[in-house]
C-alpha cells in the first residue's frame, strides 16, 4: 500500500496595511505584490495615502494567482487639531462617493503642499515644491519635502526634515486642509467599506486621549481599529487589543509597509491577531471573503 502525503495547507498572512510609489511608498505596485508573494503575503490591501491608483493598477494589469487583493486607501482627516489616518478596506472603488473623496483628497493635498512650501520659505529655506513634485512623481506630502531637503544638502538625514521642520507640530505640519473624522469614516461606509483607525498608538495620545478619539470615531460609523502594527511594542498590542474589547469593534493589522530598507518594517510580518477579537475580515463582503478562500 503506497501513502500519499496530504498537501500542506497554506498559512493565512493577511497585511492590510502598505505603500507604493502612488503615494510615499518606495516600491511600485508591481514590486510592492511581488515583495507581498516573496514574504508569504496571502491577502493583501494596498493603502496609499488618500489614493488607491496603486491598488487599481494591479486590478487593471490582470488575474493574480497566490495572493488576494483588496481594495484599500489611508485617508487622512482632523480630529482635534490633529492629522488622524482613517484605513478604508474593501469598498466599492468604482463608487462614485470614493471617487468623488479622492478626488478632494488629492486638491486638498496639492494645496497642502504649497502651504508647506511657502512656510518653510518663510522659515529661510529655498523654494522646494518642484523638488518634491519631482520626487513624488505627482501631489507631493512630507515624505517628498524630506527627500527634497536631503538632496539639497539642508539635512543630513531625512528624519532630520522632521524632526526641524514636517513633524508633528513643526512648521510644515498643515492640518486645516483634511476634512473631519465624520466625513471621512462616511466617505468610507458609502463608499461600500470598512473605516478601520489606523495605528492608534502612533499619534502621541494618552490613553485617556485615544479613548475619547475611539469614541468619536466609533460614534461616527468607524468599525474597526488596527490592534497590530509592525514594529509595535508588546505593551503597546496588549492596550490596543484591551480597547478593541471594549469599544466592540473589529481589529485588523498591517506592516504600513513604506521601503525595503526598513526591516523592521516588513510586509507580512506580524503575529497572528488575539483569537478573542472579531477580525477585520469577518465584515467584509461574501465575495471578498471567498476570493479570500475563507467561509461566506
Amino acid at each position: 500500500m503506497q501513502l500519499t502525503e496530504e498537501p500542506q495547507k497554506r498559512v493565512f498572512r493577511p497585511d492590510f496595511h502598505c505603500h507604493t510609489t502612488a503615494s510615499d511608498g518606495h516600491l511600485t505596485p508591481p514590486e510592492l505584490l511581488q515583495r507581498a508573494q516573496d514574504q508569504g503575503v496571502t491577502a493583501l490591501a494596498v493603502t496609499d495615502h488618500d489614493t488607491y491608483a496603486g491598488y487599481s493598477s494591479l486590478v487593471a494589469s490582470g488575474p493574480v494567482t497566490g495572493i488576494s487583493l483588496i481594495s484599500g486607501i489611508e485617508l487622512s482627516c482632523v480630529w482635534q487639531g490633529r492629522t488622524i489616518h482613517i484605513v478604508g478596506l474593501d469598498f466599492a472603488a468604482q463608487s462614485q462617493v470614493m471617487l468623488d473623496a479622492v478626488a478632494r483628497q488629492q486638491d486638498n493635498r496639492w494645496q497642502r503642499a504649497q502651504l508647506i512650501d511657502e512656510r518653510l520659505v518663510k522659515a529661510g529655506l529655498p523654494s522646494l515644491l518642484a523638488a518634491a513634485e519631482t520626487e513624488a512623481g505627482g501631489v507631493p506630502g512630507r515624505p517628498h519635502f524630506a527627500s527634497a531637503m536631503l538632496a539639497a544638502g539642508l539635512v543630513k538625514k531625512h528624519h532630520h526634515a522632521f524632526d526641524r521642520y514636517l513633524g508633528t507640530g513643526k512648521i510644515g505640519d498643515i492640518t486645516s486642509l483634511w476634512p473631519s473624522l465624520e466625513t471621512i469614516t462616511q466617505w468610507i461606509r458609502e463608499g461600500g467599506g470598512v473605516a478601520i483607525l489606523a495605528h492608534p498608538r502612533k499619534y502621541g495620545l494618552t490613553g485617556v486621549k485615544l479613548r475619547a478619539l475611539l469614541t468619536d470615531f466609533m460614534g461616527a460609523g468607524g468599525q474597526g481599529m488596527e490592534v497590530l502594527s509592525a514594529g509595535q511594542a508588546d505593551a503597546d498590542t496588549r492596550f490596543l487589543t484591551l480597547l478593541c474589547e471594549q469599544f466592540q469593534c473589529a481589529a485588523s493589522l498591517g506592516s504600513d509597509f513604506h521601503h525595503p530598507r526598513n526591516h523592521w518594517c516588513e510586509l507580512g510580518r506580524l503575529p497572528p491577531l488575539p483569537t478573542k477579537l472579531t477580525p477585520v475580515w469577518q465584515l467584509f463582503s461574501a465575495a471578498t471573503r471567498q476570493h479570500m478562500g475563507l467561509p461566506a
